[in-house]
């Protein structure tokens, strides 16, 4: 964790600057020849930037759950490993229920305002927010949620991803000392344990950075019907690769491989897939002017109660070398 967070914060202020150098050095490599002899101006992979973007994936993506948004309530249809290590709970202890079971009685109803507020207006939302977890220890939630909506506009699924932000080094003012924060807070609730903990600025800004660069691009698929076809594509996606997004729709997402994509890789794709796991993987696609760009993608199955998968999950950016 500490390591993705260093590629993270070195990543934010530094890839553009390496990815300058890397552009001279591989200047002279950018021709190739496709698989019949003829010219073409192939593109390769930033390797500063794919480094950047896989840690973030890893880091931002820990905690996801995921809410069906047909139902009353909004109940929790999966949680991830990572969300249960955060808060306490197990999967069996909040599927079914909503995600505000960890909100508690100093959770600013003003937040709670926005998120509602978000989600009636099916847009997404990132938001700071107190939480508790299970044994009633609280925490700063990095909260962001986006809908996934169908081919008519209206939200069919919810998701969600919540970071740990908290900054633990905060004490009452008359324990006060050089290496401690204060907070104010304290001085109005000396009895209330929240007050202890404030977010760590420097982290937020980080994941929020991550979380908006790294979430503009996703696919939802469906493997219940036949042939996995894509049932929701963000606008980033549509910009990525220039098709509209009715023709993203129903289509497999092999449909961006073209004659030069690595079979190999393409296989191991197929095979997470089949064996309902995650996966990362780094494939030249095309874009639908036949453009060719490097796309790192990460894939996570959506299980139900029976380890059978609902829904894959896709996050996908373009690492092409410039």
């Amino acid at each position: 964790l500490r390591a993705q967070i260093e590629v993270l914060r070195l990543g934010l202020t530094q890839k553009d600057t390496a990815a300058q150098v890397h552009a001279k050095d591989a200047s002279h490599k950018r021709a190739r020849t496709d698989a019949v002899g003829a010219p073409a101006q192939m593109c390769l992979p930033d390797e500063v930037l794919k480094q950047f973007v896989a840690s973030s994936l890893a880091l931002t993506t820990r905690s996801l759950v995921v809410a069906d948004a047909t139902q009353p309530g909004h109940p929790l249809i999966y949680v991830s490993l990572g969300f249960q290590l955060m808060t306490g709970y197990s999967q069996d202890e909040v599927l079914g229920r909503n995600c505000n079971l960890l909100q508690g009685r100093n959770t600013s109803p003003l937040t709670r305002n926005v998120i509602r507020n978000a989600l009636r207006e099916k847009q997404e939302v990132l938001v700071e927010i107190l939480n508790y977890k299970k044994d009633g220890t609280p925490f700063w939630n990095l909260l962001f949620i986006t809908p996934i909506t169908d081919a008519y506009g209206n939200a069919t699924y919810l998701l969600g991803l919540q970071f740990d932000i908290t900054e633990t080094k905060c004490v009452p003012k008359d324990k006060q000392g050089a290496e401690y924060h204060h907070n104010p807070r304290a001085e109005t609730a000396p009895n209330d344990p929240s007050v202890l903990y404030v977010p760590n600025e420097t982290l937020k800004h980080l994941i929020a950075s991550a979380l908006r660069l790294i979430m503009r691009n996703i696919v939802v698929t469906d493997p219940k019907q036949s042939g996995n076809p894509i049932i929701y594509a963000s606008p980033g996606v549509c910009q990525m690769t220039q098709y509209s997004k009715d023709e993203i729709l129903g289509r497999n997402g092999g449909f961006l491989q073209g004659p030069l994509s690595d079979n190999v890789t393409r296989a191991q794709v197929g095979k997470a897939l089949r064996e309902s796991r995650e996966c990362l993987a780094e494939l030249l696609n095309y874009r639908k002017d036949g453009s060719p760009f490097w796309n790192l993608m990460f894939i996570t199955p959506i299980l139900d109660a029976y380890g059978k998968p609902t829904l894959f999950i896709g996050v996908e950016y373009d690492i092409t070398l410039r």
